[in-house]
């Protein structure tokens, strides 16, 4: 099982390149020139993969939260290559991806997955782990907007590569992300499979942010 998997949701880009067997990860600076190497970028993944663009059996991005332009240019991106090539495409979110990282180290009961948003704002999910796999008919966690603190409850609180006050650091597992991406049940290649891999959620503007404060 072939696949390259690519991160833009903050710089700097997270790639995985997996033939089953092992898998191999890479970072890559694109603070302002995503757009212009993801071409480079894929082609090194699938080269680690040891085969050529037309033997991937899968693709997989991941749909944040993070930064809004990274993840729609690489999700556009991926889509664009899914539906040329055929291949299946899987959209995978930091949240689940986080916690099934606390599953695989121990971590059970109620917590809370946060990650920074605007200001002191972040994107919050209060799940109870551990949580089913997707492939077995789990559910990915249902982020809202709240501030960048602890929870209040006292249950653990992880901040996913980021620090925060009172939050214990979670750094995504790749071995984790292996896993789910081999499980992953695709959607069927073609467009009406790609219409189902979307972002979680879309990550508000600062635009957006202001309006809804204001009114």
């Amino acid at each position: 099982m072939r696949y390259i998997f690519l991160d833009s949701s903050q710089s700097p880009a997270f790639g995985q390149a997996g033939n089953g067997s092992c898998f191999q990860n890479f970072s890559w600076l694109t603070q302002m020139n995503l757009t212009c190497r993801l071409h480079e970028m894929t082609r090194e993944m699938i080269a680690a993969a040891g085969t050529e663009l037309r033997y991937i059996d899968r693709l997989a991005v991941c749909t944040g939260p993070g930064s809004l332009t990274g993840l729609r240019v690489a999700l556009s991106f991926f889509r664009a290559v899914a539906l040329a090539d055929n291949i299946p495409l899987i959209g995978i979110d930091l949240f689940t991806w986080s916690a099934q990282t606390l599953t695989q180290q121990g971590v059970s009961g109620p917590v809370r997955l946060m990650t920074p948003a605007f200001m002191n704002q972040a994107f919050v999910a209060d799940i109870t782990l551990p949580m089913g796999p997707l492939a077995k008919g789990g559910t990915s966690p249902e982020p809202h907007l709240g501030p960048r603190s602890a929870a209040s409850d006292g249950r653990p609180t992880f901040s996913i590569r980021s620090i925060a006050e009172g939050a214990t650091r979670i750094a995504p597992d790749p071995a984790v992300l292996n896993r789910i991406i081999l499980d992953a049940v695709c959607a069927e290649a073609g467009l009406t499979g790609l219409l189902r891999v979307c972002p979680l959620y879309v990550v508000p503007s600062q635009a957006e942010m202001k309006w809804a404060q204001i009114y």
